[in-house]
């Protein structure tokens, strides 16, 4: 008789942001073989609504990623690490990337939102996430 797969479980977290920084960086180690790379990289940090695995606080630092990567059908993010922080590592595109830079200059981010895998050994997979921006005053 074949096995059953079991059925993987979701989650769903919510965060407040509490602080989110823009990084600029460059790596290459002067050949052709290794080619510099210039990117950008974002940090959010938060805290969860419901906290995962008696965590509350987040670490959330997004990428950028290169098209072909974006295209292969890799991951959206992982998380590394569960204690003592959340530690997620997220990719976008550049143009995403361009548009966070953005909306962190105008402190309009308030929210993180993320589905994930739930972790094993403090490791997951993300499969998709989201920023949320305050309302407009008006």
């Amino acid at each position: 008789m074949a096995k059953r797969r079991k059925r993987e479980e979701y989650l769903f977290l919510m965060a407040n942001l509490d602080s989110q920084e823009v990084h600029l960086g460059s790596s290459g180690d002067g050949s052709l073989k290794y080619p510099r790379h210039i990117g950008t990289y974002v940090e959010l940090t938060g805290t969860l609504e419901t906290p995962l695995n008696g965590v509350s606080s987040i670490a959330a630092s997004i990428s950028e990623v290169e098209g072909s990567l974006q295209d292969s059908g890799f991951r959206t993010g992982m998380i590394h690490a569960v204690k003592p922080v959340v530690y997620f590592s997220l990719w976008a595109d550049r143009l995403a990337v361009d548009r966070l830079v953005v909306l962190i200059a105008a402190k309009r981010l308030t929210e993180f939102h993320a589905n994930i895998e739930r972790p094993r050994y403090g490791k997951a997979w993300v499969l998709n996430w989201s920023l949320r921006t305050a309302p407009e005053e008006g």
